[in-house]
């Protein structure tokens, strides 16, 4: 029979001794209830559970059961959310690397072989374009020393490389449009200043490297040649040559008051270079000596002038472009679509509704008198524009003439920057 409860400490101690499990030593004092046993047993400093008894279950308070309940139900609806979350993010990654497998496979496969079409079919009809070689600035004779303008030179020497690789320049980019245009028509467009004449400035004969009577006639052999090579070395091109006149072809400059239009080292020149030209297939050779020329390409007028009519304000002058456009319109009694100058040593194209005004740059690049100007000059080049019937100017190219002939200057203590 079982022992009654008694709380004699050896009593429970003996019962601890000789019971063989947790519920041995209940039934041995008389209790059913596991916490009192271990109640007991703990006060007298024995060791619950005895170590011999192995596991033991012991019974959960009510209010312990609830929340252990709460708990489990809370961390399984937890672990339920993450396997689902876990499986979509499986299915998305499953499928993002079924289709980078697919795109893989699919880029990795050999190319079919191409067949190229032949460059252009017997018969073919291909779209029509003009060309316009736009020359001015040109400034034959002046020369410019590196020391007086930031490292740029110029001269007869200098010249001449810049003229021969504007002509190998300008015929290599019209052979390369000729593979998908058939240009039609060309057109030379002298906007003045081809020379630097005489007595524009005061001393001015101290930046000469040629006098101006040489300047007319052996840059007229020199220009002559060029529109030769240029006009044989491209055939089935219709060409004209139009000119008007610069300021650096009167003699004596604004000091000299009204002096005739062909009282000018330009227009003698553009007549020398006429004279050299008669025996080339020239559709026409026109110089208008009162500096302003109209003509027709591709359909579309363009008015030709050098550019010192307009008058400038803190730079370049895009106000006096304005008033200049409106008032050659009302003199010329012709709305024209393109305006081509020169004058203002920088390349620019601004628009004028659905035309523009073109301005050339110079073949001369920076001089004395830039240095202290508002507005600096360009990189020596020319422009190159071609015309469509449809669209006017569609491509506008720069000739760039001077890659080698500039000084960098100096820079002082940049020796202990690099030591």
């Amino acid at each position: 029979m079982p022992v009654r409860l008694q709380a004699d400490p050896e009593v429970i101690r003996a019962a601890w001794e000789e019971s063989s499990s947790g519920q041995d030593l209940c039934r041995r004092l008389g209790i059913r209830n596991h916490y009192t046993a271990r109640r007991l047993i703990t006060e007298i400093g024995l060791v619950w559970p005895k170590p011999e008894w192995g596991a033991t279950v012991v019974p959960i308070a009510p209010e312990e059961r609830i929340a252990r309940d709460k708990t489990v139900t809370r961390l399984r609806a937890e672990l339920s959310d993450l396997r689902t979350r876990y499986g979509t993010a499986l299915k998305a990654q499953n499928a993002f690397d079924d289709l980078f497998a697919a795109v893989r496979d699919e880029c990795c496969k050999p190319r079919s072989p191409i067949k190229l079409a032949p460059h252009r079919k017997s018969g073919t009809t291909l779209p029509t374009r003009s060309v316009v070689l736009q020359l001015s600035d040109w400034q034959l004779g002046e020369l410019v020393h590196p020391n007086e303008s930031g490292g740029n030179k110029y001269s007869v020497e200098v010249f001449q490389r810049r003229l021969d690789r504007w002509q190998d320049k300008v015929i290599k980019s019209v052979r390369n449009q000729s593979r998908v245009y058939a240009i039609e028509r060309g057109v030379f467009a002298f906007c003045g200043d081809i020379v630097e004449g005489h007595d524009v400035y005061s001393g001015q004969p101290w930046a000469l490297d040629m006098d101006a009577g040489r300047q007319v006639v052996e840059g007229g052999d020199w220009f002559a040649a060029a529109i030769e090579s240029v006009v044989t070395s491209l055939p089935g091109i219709e060409w004209s040559v139009y000119c008007v006149t610069g300021n650096h072809g009167r003699p004596g400059g604004r000091k000299a008051g009204h002096l005739p239009a062909t009282l000018n080292f330009d227009w003698m020149l553009y007549k020398w270079v006429e004279r050299e030209c008669a025996n080339l297939p020239l559709r026409e050779f026109a110089i208008e000596s009162g500096g302003r020329l109209l003509f027709m390409l591709a359909g579309h007028v363009f008015l030709m002038t050098h550019g010192d009519e307009v008058r400038g304000w803190s730079g370049f002058p895009y106000y006096g472009l304005d008033k200049a456009h409106g008032r050659l319109v009302i003199d010329l009694e012709t709305v024209f679509k393109y305006w081509l100058l020169a004058h203002w040593h920088q390349a620019a194209s601004l628009p004028a509704g659905r035309g523009a005004r073109i301005v050339n740059g110079n073949a001369v690049g920076a001089n004395q008198l830039s240095q202290a100007a508002v507005l600096g000059s360009s990189t020596p080049e020319q422009n190159l524009l071609f015309v469509s019937p449809e669209f006017g100017v569609g491509e506008h190219a720069h000739i760039y003439l001077a890659p080698d002939e500039f000084t960098r200057p100096h820079i002082y203590g940049a020796e202990e920057a690099t030591a």
